[in-house]
């Protein structure tokens, strides 16, 4: 078993005193939403996250529990703009990307570009992410659509589904290097769909 070195952040807000787990979940956010508690749910917000930083991408496992609005902003990765691969397990998140509704749940996968505004509310979620600059995808938002989707179903979207999961739950065994050479592949695939 190979001890794996990557740069990581987790969050488990189940060692939070319930009246400061709204609070610590929109520090953690905070720079990438703007986070509006649902009154009616503030103290039984509940959140894990898992997030690796490897070279070319960050990518991670998200699940949060309670009705959330948020409202993004502008953010860098590595000091650049990026897109952001989001595949849902569970859950639903609806409302305005820029100008148009949009809608995010496990019957489709989604490319956006973070650098459009979203506003948000999302039930309980449970989510497989994965955050890459525009340099790795040659993405120019001049030239390539701000959001696409995919029909869970559809090959494309099963390919990338299947990659992600399985390159998250290898992380504890392999090395930076293997981990960073399949992630590379999620990411060149995501490039020539664009």
């Amino acid at each position: 078993m190979t001890c794996l070195i990557l740069p990581h952040v987790t969050l488990d807000l189940a060692a939070y005193d319930p009246k400061h787990r709204m609070d610590a979940w929109r520090e953690y956010n905070r720079g990438l939403f703007e986070i509006k508690p649902n009154p009616e749910s503030i103290y039984d917000h509940m959140a894990k996250v898992e997030t690796y930083k490897l070279l070319k991408c960050l990518l991670g496992r998200v699940a949060h529990s309670g009705s959330i609005i948020s409202e993004s902003q502008r953010a860098l990765f590595n000091n650049e703009e990026f897109v952001v691969l989001r595949i849902h397990r569970k859950g639903k998140i609806f409302g305005t990307f820029g100008e148009n509704y949009f809608e995010m749940d496990k019957s489709s996968i989604t490319i956006f570009d973070y650098q459009v505004p979203i506003r948000a509310e999302a039930t309980p979620l449970d989510y497989m992410t994965m955050i890459i600059p525009y340099s790795a995808l040659g993405y120019d938002p001049s030239r390539h659509d701000g959001l696409i989707q995919f029909s869970a179903s559809s090959p494309i979207a099963q390919i990338l589904s299947l990659s992600l999961s399985r390159i998250i739950d290898l992380l504890p065994t392999s090395s930076p290097s293997e981990i960073n050479r399949s992630a590379d592949a999620i990411v060149d695939i995501v490039g020539r769909i664009l």
